[in-house]
């Protein structure tokens, strides 16, 4: 199936031998509809949380690739905490951080990112209702950005 406007370049004495294009979204479709002779699916090497969030035909679901590197700072509240990323260091342009991965498997608790700040992210944890979150200190932690282009950055 060649494209509409290909037809027309070529009707016009120009030859397009590449057509391009593409996004991570559609990249099963794309690749599919036999418009184009190569697809660029961008943000693929990243997978963000947008990118994540996609299930493709046969159900299966992009496996997120980019996180950010946090270290809880302290505890600013019962059942809640304080880290060193925030706005300069994750996107949230698509959304705050859909999860909180833990480097350490055997930490079990449940963090929320709630909040990003000009200097430093606020987690929420699933605790009893006054629960001490100030032995999290120090913990390391992976934080899953909505949108990899803002975060990374690669230009």
């Amino acid at each position: 199936m060649r494209a509409h406007f290909v037809c027309a370049l070529e009707a016009r004495g120009i030859q397009c031998t590449v057509v391009t294009g593409g996004d991570t979204g559609t990249v099963e479709f794309d690749a599919a509809s036999g418009v184009y002779s190569e697809v660029q699916p961008g943000s693929y090497l990243f997978m963000d949380g947008d990118s994540g969030g996609l299930t493709r035909r046969d159900e299966s679901r992009w496996r997120q690739r980019l996180f950010v590197l946090s270290t809880i700072m302290g505890a600013s509240r019962p059942a809640g905490g304080v880290c060193d990323v925030d706005l300069k260091g994750l996107a949230v342009d698509s959304g705050l951080p859909r999860s909180v991965h833990w480097l350490n498997a055997s930490d079990q608790q449940t963090l929320t990112y709630i909040a990003a700040n000009d200097e430093h992210g606020m987690l929420e944890a699933k605790l009893a209702p006054h629960g001490d979150t100030s032995a999290l200190r120090g913990t390391r932690i992976r934080l899953p950005p909505g949108h990899c282009d803002p975060t990374v950055n690669p230009k």
